[in-house]
C-alpha cells in the first residue's frame, strides 16, 4: 500500500474518531436526562430490593442533622419545614458525574411518592461565590427539570455528617426525623426506591 494512500486513511481514522468524540459531547446527547422508570410496587426484583435495604437499614448508625438555610430562590428552607414526612436529603454537586447520573431517580421518585408523603432536598456543594454557586445549580436544574429544592451546603450542615466520604451522599429521615439511611456514591433507581417503599409502609 502505497505512503499516499496510507496517509490518507490516516486521516480518515483522525477524522472519524474527532466526530465520534464531538457527538458524545454535544448538548442533544443526554443519557443522564431520560427519566428513570421506577418498578411495580408488586414486582419481584422490587420486594426483593425492599428486604436488601431493610438489612442496610437496620445497620445504619443514626446521627444527628439539621439545616436551616436559604434554598436557591431565596426562600428559608429547614429541616423541621419537612416533619411528618419521609425526607431525602441528597448532598451532592453538579460537578459530580455520579450525582448527576442519581438524579434522573429522583426526580421519578418525587414524581410518583409525593403524594404518599414523600419530600427531597438537594444540598450542593459548589465553588464560587454563593450567588453563583445558587445560579449553577438554578441552571442545572432547569436543564434537567429538576422537581424539588435545592440550596447551597455549609461546612456547618455537611460536618454534621461523620466521617463525611464523598458525593453523592444520600441520607434517608422517616416521618419522625429520625435517620433510617446513610448512603454514599451512586445508587441503581431500585435500591432507592425499596428505601422508600421501605419507609412508607411503616405504621
Amino acid at each position: 500500500m502505497s505512503l499516499g494512500v496510507l496517509k490518507t486513511l490516516g486521516h480518515l481514522v483522525i477524522l472519524t474518531c474527532a466526530l465520534a468524540v464531538t457527538a458524545g459531547c454535544s448538548e442533544t446527547t443526554k443519557p443522564g436526562n431520560e427519566l428513570t422508570q421506577l418498578l411495580s410496587s408488586e414486582s419481584i426484583d422490587l420486594k426483593s430490593a425492599r428486604r436488601e435495604m431493610a438489612r442496610t437499614m437496620a445497620d445504619t448508625i443514626p446521627f444527628d442533622f439539621d439545616f436551616s438555610l436559604q434554598d436557591i430562590a431565596g426562600e428559608p428552607i429547614r429541616k423541621s419545614d419537612f416533619a411528618g414526612k419521609l425526607l431525602i436529603v441528597d448532598i451532592w454537586g453538579t460537578w459530580c458525574p455520579p450525582c448527576r447520573d442519581e438524579i434522573p431517580h429522583f426526580i421519578a421518585l418525587y414524581q410518583r411518592y409525593r403524594p404518599d408523603g414523600l419530600e427531597i432536598v438537594g444540598l450542593n456543594q459548589e465553588n464560587g461565590s454563593p450567588e453563583a454557586q445558587a445560579q449553577k445549580v438554578r441552571e442545572f436544574q432547569k436543564k434537567l427539570g429538576i422537581n424539588y429544592r435545592c440550596a447551597i451546603i455549609t461546612e456547618k450542615v455537611r460536618s454534621q455528617v461523620p466521617k463525611f466520604d464523598g458525593f453523592p451522599t444520600t441520607l434517608f429521615f422517616d416521618r419522625k426525623g429520625n435517620l433510617r439511611l446513610h448512603l454514599v456514591g451512586y445508587h441503581e433507581a431500585r435500591d432507592l426506591q425499596a428505601a422508600v417503599e421501605n419507609l412508607l409502609h411503616e405504621k
